[in-house]
């Protein structure tokens, strides 16, 4: 008998939560996943064919403990595509960065994390400070808290202790406003001062730090970075749509206008196409054990489930 692990993903701009009944987004964004996988900085020009160590800035990348004898690591929802990568498929799938961090028990400050430069690999700095205000708005779920982190540029030595903000877990995607003067050292490092990183940042990294001995988890998932203002991007939204497992059957709530549903499995191929109006009912019993996306797409709508078959 097969049983079914739901978890819920729901995102309409940025993110559409169940509980509200509003889009909440970032102003000025520099990364929105429905738009491609590249973050633009501003270090480059985003439509110009990056050339390798000079302005190929912007592409996301995983990290982990593994070189200080730790087994930390990152997965994914897809498998990856010819090039190697897994955002491409992710965003063309999804239209999300939907990954889980793991932090694993054997190194002595075991860590894991995803993030993208600025600039190019050779980690050069970019003026983050001038060029992108006050600070950073992010629209993330993360089921753990986690920290984001400001790389600095070669030459400018903090000991990788980096600044950082701690982001709270959620489990409802938001908007979250990161202002500069809220980042700071921990203190186990190099003391430098701010401007001088906020100067020439390196990288943006999402950091998830665990325990000695333990193994510890965090969903995390990402859809727009923008530039940090005083407002949230807000806008009414009607509908309040929800989801539910009985008896192998997916019941989708509250459609209030025909949508279409997709099943993908993690080869990105999709194996169940559906379309729906207010009945809306998908049994998923034929499907093989294993992990799928579904996702509800409308009208302004985004809506995406993560299920585990077995």
């Amino acid at each position: 008998m097969k049983r079914f692990l739901l978890f819920s993903m729901i995102f309409v701009a940025c993110f559409y939560t169940e509980s509200m009944s509003y889009i909440i987004g970032c102003h000025n964004p520099i990364f929105n996943a429905i738009d491609g996988e590249r973050v633009c900085t501003g270090a480059y020009d985003c439509q110009a064919v990056p050339v390798k160590g000079i302005d190929d800035g912007g592409y996301w990348y995983d990290f982990d403990d593994q070189k200080e004898g730790g087994n930390s690591k990152v997965t994914y929802p897809v498998e990856a595509d010819e090039k190697g990568s897994y955002v491409t498929p992710m965003i063309e799938n999804l239209g999300v960065i939907s990954i889980t961090m793991t932090a694993g028990p054997d190194a002595d400050y075991p860590f894991v994390g995803y993030g993208f430069n600025l600039v190019n690999s050779k980690k050069d700095g970019y003026d983050i400070g001038s060029n992108w205000g006050s600070g950073l708005c992010i629209c993330i779920s993360n089921t753990a808290k986690i920290e984001l982190e400001l790389e600095a540029a070669d030459g400018i030595d903090t000991k990788d202790d980096h600044y950082n903000i701690t982001i709270p877990a959620a489990t409802v995607g938001r908007a979250v406003n990161l202002a500069w003067a809220d980042f700071e050292q921990a203190g186990w490092g190099a003391p430098v001062a701010q401007k001088l990183v906020l100067a020439s940042t390196a990288a943006i990294k999402l950091t998830f730090r665990g325990t000695q001995g333990k193994t510890l988890t965090n969903d995390v998932v990402i859809s727009e970075i923008g530039i940090m203002t005083t407002q949230s991007l807000e806008k009414e939204w009607s509908s309040s749509v929800k989801a539910q497992f009985t008896n192998r059957t997916l019941f989708l709530e509250n459609i209030t206008s025909i949508v279409d549903v997709e099943v993908i499995n993690l080869q990105g191929q999709t194996v169940m196409k559906r379309k729906l109006d207010k009945t809306s009912i998908v049994d998923l019993s034929d499907l093989d054990e294993g992990v799928y996306m579904v996702r509800v797409t409308g009208n302004a709508l985004n809506f995406v489930k993560k299920i585990l078959l077995k």
